[in-house]
């Protein structure tokens, strides 16, 4: 129906007559569904898309439509994306889109040879439109003399093609014909939708990143050599923390004589579980132990040491308190040792980085190369120009030092953009960047039920957040109550200044809710941290 002229072709050649269609209100939905369960008993009015058996294999038939379907929904897709924030939904937005639509009506009217390029709050009424395939015919045939085609193929926007010296045009004559601008706040184009374009990190590779607390109850160790066994004194479980000191966790006496191990029958009484945080100690040690010289009375000796790769196993371990039964060979000095044991994640901790801040250097980042910006929709320069940018490097790691992020910061004033990407290991899996008003309204363009608005003029600024996903969030903010400061005169006390403070909130755009932050305590706590949506970013020296 997006093609107008073909959708009626189509009808007429397969069924003889222009099947219509109206948009139908959802408390319409009902009735509908009834009488189609009436009138077509054996084909279900709902169709269950998560049953493979509903799927038809379309490659083997034979279309009779002249047109498309499949790459038109591919092209609806970038459309969607165009049109899918709030403000699109708001009435007074859109009613003040139906009223331009007008416009652009009676501009084609006037211009009858011209391709006009609509924005996309026009765009998105002429889509609503034809979705009334015989009234949209009728009138655009009053209004126009002819059955006004509708082409959504056109999407090449390099310089000097169809749709780029098309917009151009039409900017032209709308400021000609009304003596405004054709552009409108929130109604442009804003880039390819990011979905697909990055690396999506898996749930299992985020599990490894929290630190966890842990239950180990030894259920058995056994010692192979028997001489080795009779001499034994005790079985130490050392942790070593992150700074290399050594911890002792656990201490079991000597081993069942004759049998050289520990069990839950011979240590009955013995305390044979340990519980630890790995975000404290990640590596373990193992030591056995013999008699000394005096015996149990005397200094011990030690038998061996043994490694134990214990995040190993915590690894494994998919879910919280689920316990999970292994066992493991050691050879601790000249004999071998074999571990059975229970081990519980009790729960996951919150997971720290720290901030390793990089320097900022001058290079040239070709504007037209994806690969290196990733799903950044960048205005292209005049041929020549370079695009000088200035590029930091910056590193999050856990506590054990190892680097998980690196986080890249890119100003490019050319371009007017900065970016912020964010790579797990060498995958880009975030980026962020800078938006406008060509994709944010203005606050009087909406009514108060929308919040996710820009007034560039009083200094606000935004900022979409792009996951492999899509749009993941938008961040607003600004920077409110600066004040300069009144002197004292004889007579009256001086009013203080104030620096001012940030204030920044944030949209989510899967779920629609928002997150705020004030910075105003800053100026007297000195105190430089803060929590937003659950995260929390200490940036005290």
């Amino acid at each position: 129906m997006l093609a107008p002229r073909c959708y009626v072709k189509d009808c007429l050649n397969i069924c003889g007559v222009i099947v219509d269609h109206s948009l139908t209100p959802t408390c319409d939905k009902r009735p509908c569904n009834s009488a189609g369960v009436k009138h077509i008993l054996t084909i279900p009015y709902n169709v269950d898309v998560s049953n493979e058996t509903t799927y038809i294999d379309v490659a083997s038939s034979i279309s009779k439509l002249g047109y498309s379907l499949e790459e038109a929904a591919s092209r609806q897709k970038v459309f969607y994306y165009q049109v899918s924030l709030p403000h699109y939904q708001d009435t007074k937005f859109i009613e003040s889109a139906i009223g331009r639509y007008r416009k652009f009506l009676e501009l084609k009217q006037c211009y009858p040879t011209f391709f006009i390029v609509p924005c996309y709050d026009v765009d998105v009424v002429w889509h609503a439109h034809q979705l009334h395939p015989v009234t949209y015919k009728e009138d655009t045939k009053v209004l126009l003399r002819e059955h006004f085609n509708h082409d959504d193929s056109v999407n090449d926007r390099s310089p000097g093609s169809k749709l780029n010296v098309s917009d151009s045009e039409t900017r032209t004559i709308w400021r000609k014909k009304y003596g405004e601008n054709f552009a409108s706040f929130g109604a442009m184009f804003r880039g390819l939708p990011p979905n697909g374009k990055l690396h999506k990190m898996s749930l299992e590779k985020m599990i490894i990143q929290y630190p966890k607390k842990v239950s180990i109850v030894i259920q058995q160790v056994h010692i192979a050599d028997e001489s080795v066994a009779k001499k034994t004194r005790s079985l130490e479980f050392i942790g070593i923390l992150k700074s290399g000191t050594e911890l002792k966790l656990l201490k079991m006496k000597k081993p069942a004589i004759g049998k050289g191990m520990w069990n839950a029958d011979t240590h009955v009484q013995e305390k044979r579980e340990l519980e630890f945080d790995t975000g404290m100690c990640e590596t373990f040690t193992v030591a056995l132990y013999k008699k000394g010289l005096f015996g149990n009375m005397g200094p011990k000796n030690i038998v061996g040491k043994a490694s134990l790769d214990i995040l190993r196993f915590i690894n494994n371990c998919k879910a919280v308190n689920v316990t999970d039964n292994q066992t493991v060979e050691l050879t601790v000095g000249s004999t071998n040792v074999r571990l059975d044991f229970d081990l519980t994640i009790v729960k996951y901790r919150d997971i720290s980085y720290t901030f390793s801040p990089g320097t900022y250097e001058e290079c040239i980042m070709p504007e037209f190369l994806e690969d290196l910006w990733g799903p950044v929709p960048l205005t292209r320069l005049p041929k020549g120009q370079d695009n000088k940018c200035n590029v930091a490097s910056h590193r999050l790691r856990t506590t054990n030092g190892t680097v998980e992020f690196t986080v890249r910061t890119i100003h490019s004033l050319p371009c007017l953009m900065s970016v912020v990407q964010v790579f797990y290991h060498d995958k880009l899996s975030v980026v962020c960047h800078l938006i406008g008003p060509d994709t944010l309204p203005r606050r009087d363009q909406v009514t108060k039920k929308t919040k996710l608005t820009l007034t560039p003029s009083k200094g606000e600024r935004a900022v979409v957040i792009k996951n492999n996903d899509g749009d993941w969030a938008v961040l607003t903010g600004n920077w409110t109550g600066l004040r300069k400061g009144i002197p004292g005169e004889p007579g009256r006390r001086g009013i203080p200044g104030s620096p001012g403070h940030l204030k920044i909130s944030l949209y989510k755009m899967a779920t629609g809710k928002w997150a705020r932050l004030s910075l105003k305590n800053w100026n007297n706590t000195k105190d430089f941290s803060f929590t937003l949506d659950g995260v929390h970013v200490d940036m005290n020296p």
